[in-house]
């Protein structure tokens, strides 16, 4: 279906805005985080946490668990997702404006969101992680954005 919108991948700044939902916290719910919240390695703890010892082992569907208040699903764990961004070493390097950053490795991208692969520390909102933007991994996926349209704004027919 055509929907007459520009689609792209989110920048790192607005994937990290979108995934926190206006919290200041370590996730969108809160600061702790277990097999109830998200897909990720569970047989390792997480900031004093014991590891429960779940582990899916591979992606679960979308809507296993709630979504944030914005309603986005899955903003943490399942898959690893790719943002319009140049990886960067350093979020000082990040443009204030949220347009994507040109990166300082060449090649490369900066992926959010911890993967069902990797300890519940990599699902923080804050984690980020950067790879060569040709390589592919079944813990690599991507997350699609577009804008939406102002209270009152016409669509062109």
């Amino acid at each position: 279906m055509r929907t007459g919108r520009a689609y792209r991948l989110p920048t790192d700044a607005k994937w990290e805005y979108a995934a926190r939902a206006g919290t200041t916290t370590a996730f969108w719910w809160g600061d702790g985080v277990g097999p109830d919240r998200a897909n990720a390695d569970f047989r390792w703890g997480f900031a004093g946490q014991p590891a429960s010892g779940i582990w899916r082992g591979g992606t679960c569907a979308v809507r296993e668990f709630a979504p944030n208040p914005w309603g986005l699903w899955q903003t943490a764990g399942n898959v690893w997702e790719w943002c319009a961004d140049g990886f960067t070493t350093s979020l000082a390097r990040l443009p204030p404006d949220g347009r994507p950053a040109a990166g300082d490795r060449p090649g490369w991208r900066t992926l959010r969101g911890g993967s069902f692969l990797n300890g519940p520390w990599t699902l923080r909102s804050a984690c980020r992680l950067g790879d060569p933007e040709g390589f592919r991994h079944a813990s690599f996926g991507l997350r699609l954005a577009c804008d939406v349209e102002a209270a009152g704004a016409k669509r062109p027919d």
